[in-house]
Protein backbone atom coordinates (compact mmCIF):
# COMPACT_ATOMS: atom_id res chain seq x y z
CA UNK A 1 0.00 0.00 0.00
CA UNK A 2 2.65 2.21 0.48
CA UNK A 3 3.91 2.10 -2.49
CA UNK A 4 1.10 3.57 -4.29
CA UNK A 5 0.41 7.05 -5.09
CA UNK A 6 -2.63 9.03 -4.64
CA UNK A 7 -3.86 12.38 -5.99
CA UNK A 8 -5.35 15.45 -3.95
CA UNK A 9 -8.48 14.99 -6.47
CA UNK A 10 -8.83 11.31 -4.91
CA UNK A 11 -8.63 12.24 -1.19
CA UNK A 12 -10.88 15.27 -2.01
CA UNK A 13 -13.58 13.00 -3.54
CA UNK A 14 -13.07 10.42 -0.88
CA UNK A 15 -13.57 12.94 1.57
CA UNK A 16 -17.21 13.87 0.05
CA UNK A 17 -18.26 10.69 0.15
CA UNK A 18 -17.14 9.53 3.44
CA UNK A 19 -18.19 12.80 5.52
CA UNK A 20 -20.63 10.84 7.88
CA UNK A 21 -18.11 8.87 8.66
CA UNK A 22 -16.07 11.86 10.51
CA UNK A 23 -19.31 13.39 12.00
CA UNK A 24 -20.03 13.65 15.69
CA UNK A 25 -23.52 13.92 15.97
CA UNK A 26 -25.24 16.51 19.10
CA UNK A 27 -25.13 14.53 22.02
CA UNK A 28 -26.77 15.23 25.59
CA UNK A 29 -26.68 14.22 29.50
CA UNK A 30 -29.81 14.35 30.76
CA UNK A 31 -31.85 13.33 34.32
CA UNK A 32 -34.64 11.09 34.06
CA UNK A 33 -37.39 10.65 36.65
CA UNK A 34 -39.29 7.82 36.04
CA UNK A 35 -42.84 7.27 37.39
CA UNK A 36 -45.43 4.67 37.39
CA UNK A 37 -47.88 6.21 35.93
CA UNK A 38 -48.40 9.81 34.20
CA UNK A 39 -50.58 11.23 37.34
CA UNK A 40 -47.36 11.09 39.35
CA UNK A 41 -45.44 12.49 36.83
CA UNK A 42 -47.62 15.61 36.47
CA UNK A 43 -47.86 16.03 40.39
CA UNK A 44 -44.20 15.98 40.69
CA UNK A 45 -43.66 18.30 37.37
CA UNK A 46 -46.37 21.01 39.15
CA UNK A 47 -43.62 20.54 42.15
CA UNK A 48 -40.94 21.49 40.16
CA UNK A 49 -42.67 24.50 38.74
CA UNK A 50 -42.93 25.39 41.54
CA UNK A 51 -39.40 25.74 42.52
CA UNK A 52 -38.52 22.21 44.23
CA UNK A 53 -35.19 20.94 43.76
CA UNK A 54 -35.22 17.99 40.72
CA UNK A 55 -32.70 15.76 43.36
CA UNK A 56 -35.32 16.14 46.01
CA UNK A 57 -38.10 14.45 44.04
CA UNK A 58 -34.91 11.76 42.74
CA UNK A 59 -34.31 11.01 46.25
CA UNK A 60 -37.69 10.33 46.93
CA UNK A 61 -38.07 7.70 44.29
CA UNK A 62 -35.00 6.58 46.04
CA UNK A 63 -32.79 7.70 43.43
CA UNK A 64 -29.01 8.24 43.52
CA UNK A 65 -27.96 10.65 40.82
CA UNK A 66 -25.90 8.09 39.14
CA UNK A 67 -28.98 6.60 38.62
CA UNK A 68 -30.89 8.75 36.85
CA UNK A 69 -28.24 10.56 34.93
CA UNK A 70 -27.65 9.22 31.09
CA UNK A 71 -24.74 10.79 29.97
CA UNK A 72 -23.39 11.59 26.80
CA UNK A 73 -25.52 10.29 24.72
CA UNK A 74 -26.63 11.04 21.13
CA UNK A 75 -30.64 10.46 19.94
CA UNK A 76 -30.47 7.21 18.13
CA UNK A 77 -28.52 5.89 21.84
CA UNK A 78 -31.86 5.91 23.26
CA UNK A 79 -33.86 2.68 23.06
CA UNK A 80 -37.42 4.76 24.28
CA UNK A 81 -37.64 7.06 21.02
CA UNK A 82 -39.73 9.16 22.65
CA UNK A 83 -37.73 10.22 25.27
CA UNK A 84 -35.02 10.92 22.70
CA UNK A 85 -37.13 12.92 21.07
CA UNK A 86 -38.16 14.66 24.24
CA UNK A 87 -34.66 15.17 25.63
CA UNK A 88 -33.13 16.43 22.26
CA UNK A 89 -36.30 19.19 21.71
CA UNK A 90 -34.89 21.01 25.09
CA UNK A 91 -32.73 23.21 26.02
CA UNK A 92 -29.86 23.20 27.95
CA UNK A 93 -30.97 23.29 31.62
CA UNK A 94 -34.80 23.16 31.15
CA UNK A 95 -36.63 20.25 32.45
CA UNK A 96 -39.88 18.89 30.25
CA UNK A 97 -43.18 18.16 30.51
CA UNK A 98 -43.92 14.77 31.59
CA UNK A 99 -43.59 12.20 28.88
CA UNK A 100 -44.77 9.17 28.02
CA UNK A 101 -42.26 7.14 27.00
CA UNK A 102 -42.50 3.69 25.69
CA UNK A 103 -40.82 1.92 28.29
CA UNK A 104 -41.56 4.60 31.27
CA UNK A 105 -43.65 7.47 32.17
CA UNK A 106 -40.71 10.47 32.66
CA UNK A 107 -39.82 13.57 33.79
CA UNK A 108 -36.63 15.29 31.76
CA UNK A 109 -33.58 17.96 32.57
CA UNK A 110 -30.66 18.82 30.33
CA UNK A 111 -27.65 19.28 31.96
CA UNK A 112 -25.32 19.33 29.43
CA UNK A 113 -25.42 19.66 25.58
CA UNK A 114 -22.12 18.55 23.45
CA UNK A 115 -22.51 20.47 19.72
CA UNK A 116 -22.27 18.55 16.54
CA UNK A 117 -18.91 18.55 14.94
CA UNK A 118 -17.40 17.80 11.39
CA UNK A 119 -14.18 16.69 11.40
CA UNK A 120 -12.04 19.13 8.40
CA UNK A 121 -10.77 17.48 5.72
CA UNK A 122 -6.87 18.45 7.07
CA UNK A 123 -7.76 16.02 10.10
CA UNK A 124 -8.65 13.07 7.98
CA UNK A 125 -6.22 13.40 5.15
CA UNK A 126 -3.91 10.90 6.42
CA UNK A 127 -6.49 8.70 7.12
CA UNK A 128 -8.24 8.73 3.94
CA UNK A 129 -4.75 8.47 1.53
CA UNK A 130 -3.86 5.05 3.87
CA UNK A 131 -8.01 3.44 3.14
CA UNK A 132 -7.29 4.70 -0.41
CA UNK A 133 -4.10 3.13 -1.05
CA UNK A 134 -5.22 0.12 0.99
CA UNK A 135 -8.49 0.15 -1.15
CA UNK A 136 -6.11 -0.06 -4.31
CA UNK A 137 -3.48 -2.46 -2.90
CA UNK A 138 -6.50 -4.78 -2.64
CA UNK A 139 -6.49 -4.93 -6.27
CA UNK A 140 -2.96 -5.34 -6.89
CA UNK A 141 -2.83 -8.40 -4.23
CA UNK A 142 -5.71 -10.16 -6.72
CA UNK A 143 -3.47 -9.88 -9.60
CA UNK A 144 -0.90 -10.89 -7.46
CA UNK A 145 -2.79 -13.93 -6.92
CA UNK A 146 -3.58 -14.61 -10.43
CA UNK A 147 0.01 -14.49 -11.21
CA UNK A 148 1.24 -16.57 -8.56
CA UNK A 149 -1.52 -19.36 -9.36
CA UNK A 150 -0.30 -19.82 -13.17
CA UNK A 151 3.28 -20.62 -11.84
CA UNK A 152 1.93 -23.05 -9.49
CA UNK A 153 0.22 -24.49 -12.57
CA UNK A 154 3.35 -24.21 -14.66
CA UNK A 155 4.86 -26.97 -11.54
CA UNK A 156 6.97 -23.85 -10.92
CA UNK A 157 8.34 -24.16 -7.14
CA UNK A 158 7.82 -22.07 -4.28
CA UNK A 159 11.31 -20.38 -4.06
CA UNK A 160 11.53 -18.82 -7.73
CA UNK A 161 7.56 -17.64 -7.33
CA UNK A 162 8.84 -15.49 -4.01
CA UNK A 163 11.95 -14.79 -5.41
CA UNK A 164 9.86 -13.03 -8.63
CA UNK A 165 7.05 -11.63 -6.71
CA UNK A 166 9.01 -9.96 -4.19
CA UNK A 167 7.31 -11.97 -1.71
CA UNK A 168 8.36 -13.50 2.08
CA UNK A 169 9.52 -17.05 1.85
CA UNK A 170 9.43 -19.46 4.75
CA UNK A 171 10.53 -23.23 5.17
CA UNK A 172 9.72 -24.21 8.37
CA UNK A 173 11.28 -26.86 10.46
CA UNK A 174 9.26 -29.59 11.53
CA UNK A 175 5.77 -28.22 13.39
CA UNK A 176 3.44 -29.86 15.33
CA UNK A 177 -0.32 -29.72 14.94
CA UNK A 178 -0.07 -26.85 17.56
CA UNK A 179 2.58 -25.06 16.47
CA UNK A 180 5.26 -26.54 18.27
CA UNK A 181 8.84 -27.40 17.38
CA UNK A 182 10.93 -30.66 18.39
CA UNK A 183 12.33 -28.39 21.44
CA UNK A 184 8.26 -27.57 22.19
CA UNK A 185 9.32 -23.95 21.51
CA UNK A 186 6.41 -22.03 19.50
CA UNK A 187 6.95 -21.68 15.73
CA UNK A 188 5.65 -18.23 14.25
CA UNK A 189 4.42 -17.80 11.20
CA UNK A 190 1.57 -15.59 9.35
CA UNK A 191 -2.02 -16.76 9.58
CA UNK A 192 -0.11 -19.45 11.88
CA UNK A 193 -3.27 -21.16 13.11
CA UNK A 194 -5.42 -21.62 9.81
CA UNK A 195 -1.61 -23.02 7.90
CA UNK A 196 -0.96 -25.15 10.30
CA UNK A 197 -4.77 -26.77 10.59
CA UNK A 198 -4.46 -26.29 6.69
CA UNK A 199 -1.05 -28.36 6.49
CA UNK A 200 -2.27 -30.93 8.56
CA UNK A 201 -5.33 -31.89 6.51
CA UNK A 202 -2.79 -31.58 3.89
CA UNK A 203 -0.09 -34.19 2.62
CA UNK A 204 3.16 -34.61 0.80
CA UNK A 205 2.89 -33.38 -3.15
CA UNK A 206 -0.58 -32.37 -2.79
CA UNK A 207 -1.18 -28.57 -4.28
CA UNK A 208 -3.15 -26.62 -2.03
CA UNK A 209 -5.32 -23.81 -2.44
CA UNK A 210 -4.17 -20.55 -1.27
CA UNK A 211 -5.52 -19.56 2.04
CA UNK A 212 -7.32 -15.96 2.35
CA UNK A 213 -5.94 -14.54 5.12
CA UNK A 214 -6.32 -10.91 6.44
CA UNK A 215 -6.81 -9.10 2.67
CA UNK A 216 -4.57 -11.34 1.65
CA UNK A 217 -3.12 -14.94 0.68
CA UNK A 218 -0.65 -17.33 1.80
CA UNK A 219 0.40 -20.00 -0.06
CA UNK A 220 1.50 -23.46 1.77
CA UNK A 221 2.99 -26.84 0.67
CA UNK A 222 3.78 -29.53 2.82
CA UNK A 223 6.90 -30.75 1.95
CA UNK A 224 7.94 -33.87 4.59
CA UNK A 225 5.89 -35.84 6.91
CA UNK A 226 7.16 -37.15 10.11
CA UNK A 227 4.92 -39.43 12.17
CA UNK A 228 3.92 -39.27 15.57
CA UNK A 229 6.21 -41.20 18.08
CA UNK A 230 7.06 -41.47 21.51
CA UNK A 231 10.59 -39.47 22.31
CA UNK A 232 13.02 -41.23 23.90
CA UNK A 233 12.81 -40.15 28.06
CA UNK A 234 16.66 -39.04 27.57
CA UNK A 235 16.32 -36.71 25.28
CA UNK A 236 13.12 -35.10 27.23
CA UNK A 237 13.69 -35.49 30.70
CA UNK A 238 14.64 -31.75 31.99
CA UNK A 239 10.97 -31.27 30.49
CA UNK A 240 9.32 -34.20 32.17
CA UNK A 241 11.03 -32.99 35.57
CA UNK A 242 9.87 -29.45 35.07
CA UNK A 243 6.21 -30.35 33.92
CA UNK A 244 6.16 -32.52 37.03
CA UNK A 245 7.35 -30.18 39.61
CA UNK A 246 4.93 -27.34 38.20
CA UNK A 247 2.02 -29.88 38.35
CA UNK A 248 2.81 -30.97 42.01
CA UNK A 249 3.31 -27.26 43.01
CA UNK A 250 0.23 -26.47 41.16
CA UNK A 251 -1.81 -29.48 43.11
CA UNK A 252 -0.17 -28.25 46.55
CA UNK A 253 -1.48 -24.79 46.44
CA UNK A 254 -5.10 -25.96 45.65
CA UNK A 255 -5.01 -28.38 48.43
CA UNK A 256 -3.96 -25.76 50.94
CA UNK A 257 -6.38 -23.34 49.62
CA UNK A 258 -8.99 -25.28 49.73
CA UNK A 259 -7.55 -26.83 53.26
CA UNK A 260 -7.83 -23.10 54.24
CA UNK A 261 -11.38 -22.40 53.19
CA UNK A 262 -12.81 -25.54 54.34
CA UNK A 263 -11.13 -24.79 58.27
CA UNK A 264 -12.23 -21.35 57.97
CA UNK A 265 -16.02 -22.52 58.10
CA UNK A 266 -19.34 -20.31 57.50
CA UNK A 267 -18.16 -17.28 59.82
CA UNK A 268 -14.16 -16.98 59.44
CA UNK A 269 -13.18 -13.94 57.10
CA UNK A 270 -9.67 -13.54 55.30
CA UNK A 271 -8.09 -11.01 57.64
CA UNK A 272 -7.75 -14.02 60.22
CA UNK A 273 -6.42 -16.68 57.64
CA UNK A 274 -3.98 -14.29 56.56
CA UNK A 275 -1.38 -14.81 59.48
CA UNK A 276 -1.62 -18.07 58.89
CA UNK A 277 0.02 -18.21 54.99
CA UNK A 278 2.16 -14.68 55.75
CA UNK A 279 0.04 -13.14 52.98
CA UNK A 280 -0.88 -9.42 52.19
CA UNK A 281 -4.29 -8.79 51.91
CA UNK A 282 -5.09 -6.77 48.91
CA UNK A 283 -8.59 -5.04 47.87
CA UNK A 284 -10.18 -4.82 44.32
CA UNK A 285 -13.31 -2.95 44.17
CA UNK A 286 -15.92 -2.72 40.59
CA UNK A 287 -14.99 -5.65 39.52
CA UNK A 288 -17.52 -7.00 36.36
CA UNK A 289 -18.03 -10.23 35.33
CA UNK A 290 -16.03 -9.74 31.98
CA UNK A 291 -12.68 -7.73 33.78
CA UNK A 292 -9.29 -9.28 33.61
CA UNK A 293 -6.51 -7.71 34.39
CA UNK A 294 -2.71 -8.49 36.09
CA UNK A 295 -4.33 -8.37 39.46
CA UNK A 296 -7.33 -10.20 38.69
CA UNK A 297 -7.12 -12.88 36.13
CA UNK A 298 -9.49 -14.55 33.82
CA UNK A 299 -9.03 -17.67 36.70
CA UNK A 300 -9.59 -15.56 39.40
CA UNK A 301 -12.85 -13.23 38.41
CA UNK A 302 -14.56 -16.74 37.53
CA UNK A 303 -13.99 -18.01 41.10
CA UNK A 304 -15.18 -14.62 42.24
CA UNK A 305 -18.62 -14.82 40.44
CA UNK A 306 -19.09 -18.31 41.43
CA UNK A 307 -19.11 -17.33 45.10
CA UNK A 308 -22.06 -15.33 47.17
CA UNK A 309 -21.81 -12.25 49.19
CA UNK A 310 -19.84 -13.02 52.46
CA UNK A 311 -18.16 -16.46 51.39
CA UNK A 312 -14.65 -17.38 50.64
CA UNK A 313 -13.59 -18.88 47.44
CA UNK A 314 -10.82 -19.50 45.97
CA UNK A 315 -8.49 -19.76 42.31
CA UNK A 316 -5.10 -21.12 41.10
CA UNK A 317 -2.81 -17.86 39.94
CA UNK A 318 -0.99 -17.60 36.46
CA UNK A 319 2.34 -18.50 37.09
CA UNK A 320 2.04 -21.93 38.48
CA UNK A 321 3.71 -22.09 42.35
CA UNK A 322 0.26 -20.07 44.26
CA UNK A 323 -3.26 -20.15 44.71
CA UNK A 324 -4.99 -17.18 46.31
CA UNK A 325 -8.03 -16.96 48.76
CA UNK A 326 -10.70 -14.46 47.72
CA UNK A 327 -13.73 -13.23 50.13
CA UNK A 328 -16.78 -11.42 48.45
CA UNK A 329 -17.25 -8.30 50.51
CA UNK A 330 -20.08 -7.06 48.89
CA UNK A 331 -22.19 -7.42 45.63
CA UNK A 332 -23.68 -4.93 43.39
CA UNK A 333 -26.24 -5.62 41.20
CA UNK A 334 -26.53 -3.13 38.80
CA UNK A 335 -29.85 -1.31 38.43
CA UNK A 336 -30.97 -1.48 34.16
CA UNK A 337 -30.11 1.43 32.42
CA UNK A 338 -31.83 0.57 28.68
CA UNK A 339 -30.02 3.40 27.44
CA UNK A 340 -26.57 2.36 28.87
CA UNK A 341 -23.68 1.27 26.25
CA UNK A 342 -23.63 -1.91 28.27
CA UNK A 343 -27.75 -2.16 27.11
CA UNK A 344 -26.50 -1.20 23.72
CA UNK A 345 -23.93 -3.48 23.09
CA UNK A 346 -26.42 -6.65 24.23
CA UNK A 347 -29.27 -5.18 21.90
CA UNK A 348 -27.03 -5.12 18.98
CA UNK A 349 -24.79 -8.19 19.46
CA UNK A 350 -28.80 -9.84 19.64
CA UNK A 351 -30.17 -7.86 16.44
CA UNK A 352 -26.76 -9.34 14.49
CA UNK A 353 -26.84 -12.67 16.42
CA UNK A 354 -30.68 -13.19 15.03
CA UNK A 355 -30.18 -11.50 11.42
CA UNK A 356 -27.56 -14.75 10.74
CA UNK A 357 -29.83 -17.08 12.62
CA UNK A 358 -32.57 -15.67 9.97
CA UNK A 359 -29.92 -15.92 7.12
CA UNK A 360 -29.21 -19.31 7.96
CA UNK A 361 -33.01 -20.70 8.51
CA UNK A 362 -33.56 -19.09 4.92
CA UNK A 363 -30.28 -20.18 3.07
CA UNK A 364 -31.26 -24.19 4.63
CA UNK A 365 -34.87 -24.02 3.41
CA UNK A 366 -34.10 -23.03 0.01
CA UNK A 367 -31.67 -25.51 0.16
CA UNK A 368 -33.91 -28.08 1.54
CA UNK A 369 -36.48 -26.92 -0.89
CA UNK A 370 -34.22 -26.35 -4.39
CA UNK A 371 -33.07 -29.57 -6.48
CA UNK A 372 -29.84 -28.98 -6.93
CA UNK A 373 -26.47 -31.28 -7.71
CA UNK A 374 -23.52 -31.23 -8.14
CA UNK A 375 -21.58 -32.59 -11.22
CA UNK A 376 -17.89 -33.33 -9.00
CA UNK A 377 -16.23 -35.52 -11.94
CA UNK A 378 -17.19 -31.54 -13.86
CA UNK A 379 -16.20 -29.94 -10.75
CA UNK A 380 -12.70 -31.46 -10.82
CA UNK A 381 -11.60 -31.12 -14.43
CA UNK A 382 -12.71 -27.32 -13.75
CA UNK A 383 -10.36 -27.45 -11.05
CA UNK A 384 -7.52 -29.15 -12.39
CA UNK A 385 -7.72 -31.75 -9.92
CA UNK A 386 -7.77 -35.44 -9.96
CA UNK A 387 -9.72 -38.40 -8.07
Amino acid sequence: ASRISVSDADINASYETRKPDFFTPEKRTILQLSFPDMTAAEAAKKRLDAGEDFMKIAGELKAKESDITFANLSKPDFIDGKIGEAAFALAEGAVSQPVKGNLANAILKVVKITPSFQKPLADVRDVLMTDLQLDRAKDEIQSIYDAIEEARGNQTRFEEIAGKAGLPFTVLPAVSAVGLDRDGKAVTIPGQTDVIKAAFDSDVGVEADALSINDGYVWYEVREVIPSALRPLDEVKDRVKTDFVVGKLRSLAADKAKALIEKAGATTKIDTLAPETAADIKTVTGLKRVDTSEEFDGLATTALFSAAEGKLTWSLDGDGKTARIIEVTKVNVPIFNAASADVKEVSDLAKSGLGSDLTDAYLKSVRRNSDLAINEALWLTIRGASR
